[in-house]
């Protein structure tokens, strides 16, 4: 890449259509017309985003963004902006003058979780590989601690990915195997196996491998401020994982307990996004026990906390999910306001999961509301948005709330493919209570 023009050789696309991306995961698309405002200011175009004009537009965009992002995160973003620049010049430097190794590795690493982060997943696999590359070349030039980040990273990166979950596997192996005596390091990947084996439906290995990356964690004496934020969010991260797992297996009373340690450690580190996720995932325990007065109060609180963290993404699946514990405990007319509030903020985002999932919703809110006709429009635009996606779980959730459309009003042919193929998903994550719930379905129209 050459910085100066953001014309990039290895990723495909200008800086200034980076920058944007990465402001819109931020700020939604305001962040956008942001960037474009300081640019006009500047008197500079988009394409003309590089390193000699990044810090003064930088700076300018960190103030104009501190309204929607708080002060903190917004000097965070600067900073994320500037290593990013800097990773790609040393990419992109001719070989005569490259930097030693480790150096190239660690940009190398910086522009692939920087891709990874604004979802550019393949340009974020061929920054890894080239980390990986420069990693087997180096030999011992490049320390055990760097190759056993590298292989962590690129497994993370296929993980995403879905598609490379066998080989992501393998590099977690490797990056274990390098034996590089960072045990946040080494915590860190088996926390990563936990997450790939939660995801392909192995949650006994998924157990294993979280409670072992706590146990790491459980021997590492922070000796500083930065790392004990370090160990105390690899820690509540962990334990949100744990959370996820045991609700698959419908334990209940250990979803609950891990996701209230996640929850005191975020609040005590006054992370606010996370706070609200994890008071997200603790509703969703709630809604899988039918206790939907505290589903319901576990959502507005993850409500309030993502609107203090300025989480305005979160909020919107929240709000979501909210709508989605009103409907089904019988309230499906309070579930509107949540709904359309849920609309206006996701609309300000590029999330294609996030859509289809308030689609889903508006479904079952017309469903309820025997609204026939607009709730098949919503569900059909539910599934057509996750063609493409990698998203089963999501995919399947709405194909069971299609198909219950139609047991409703007296379709069952229809009514009898969409649970299927519901059933089909369930079976292979394991999913106990959606099981029984479908295949009770079709047992009611004789198809079990």
């Amino acid at each position: 890449m050459n910085p100066e023009n953001g014309d990039q050789k290895k990723g495909g696309s200008s800086l200034g259509v980076e920058l944007e991306t990465m402001l819109e995961r931020e700020v939604g698309f305001m962040g956008k017309h942001i960037l474009r405002k300081q640019c006009q200011d500047m008197d500079i175009k988009l394409e003309e985003i590089g390193a000699s004009n990044l810090k003064p537009l930088s700076t300018r965009i960190s103030k104009a963004i501190i309204p929607l992002t708080g002060e903190k995160r917004a000097l965070e973003i600067q900073k994320g902006i500037l290593e990013y620049v800097k990773a790609l010049e040393t990419s992109a430097a001719p070989s005569a003058t490259r930097v030693e190794e480790s150096t190239q590795v660690e940009a190398e690493l910086t522009i692939a979780e920087k891709k990874l982060a604004i979802g550019r997943t393949r340009e974020a696999e061929a920054a890894a590989r080239r980390a990986m590359d420069i990693v087997k070349q180096g030999g011992k030039s490049v320390d055990l601690i760097t190759q056993a980040r590298t292989a962590r990273l690129l497994a993370r990166v296929l993980s995403s990915m879905s598609k490379g979950h066998g080989e992501a596997k393998a590099m977690y192996d490797e990056a274990i195997a390098e034996r590089s005596g960072d045990r946040y390091e080494l915590a860190l990947c088996w926390n990563g196996l936990g997450s790939l084996s939660w995801r392909t439906g192995e949650h006994k290995t998924a157990l294993e491998q979280y409670q072992r990356a706590l146990k790491i964690l459980a021997g590492i004496q922070a000796v500083s401020k930065g790392e004990k934020v370090r160990l105390d969010t690899a820690r509540a991260t962990i334990h949100s994982g744990l959370g996820n797992v045991y609700l698959d297996l419908v334990d209940t009373r250990s979803a609950i307990e891990h996701n209230e340690r996640a929850l005191e450690i975020f609040r005590n580190m006054e992370n606010w996004p996370e706070s609200g996720r994890v008071y997200n995932n603790l509703a969703r325990v709630y809604e899988e026990m039918r206790d939907f007065r505290k589903a319901i109060d576990s959502y507005e609180r993850g409500i309030q906390f993502c609107q203090k963290g300025k989480a305005a993404r979160m909020e919107g699946w929240t709000l979501t999910n909210l709508a989605s514990a009103l409907t089904d405990s019988g309230h499906a007319d309070d579930a509107r306001k949540h709904l359309d509030r849920a609309e206006r903020i996701l609309s300000d985002f590029s999330d294609p999961v996030a859509h289809s999932k308030l689609d889903c919703m508006w479904g079952k809110y017309h469903r309820e509301r025997r609204e026939w006709q607009m709730s098949i429009e919503r569900f059909k635009r539910s599934i057509a948005v996750l063609a493409g996606q990698s998203a089963p779980d999501y995919l399947a959730t709405t194909q069971e709330e299609f198909g219950t459309l139609y047991q409703k009003k007296g379709d069952t042919e229809s009514a009898i493919t969409l649970l299927k193929e519901a059933l089909e998903w369930q079976r292979k994550k394991g999913d106990k209570y959606r099981i029984t719930k479908i295949e009770g379905q079709l047992r009611e129209m004789g198809k079990m």
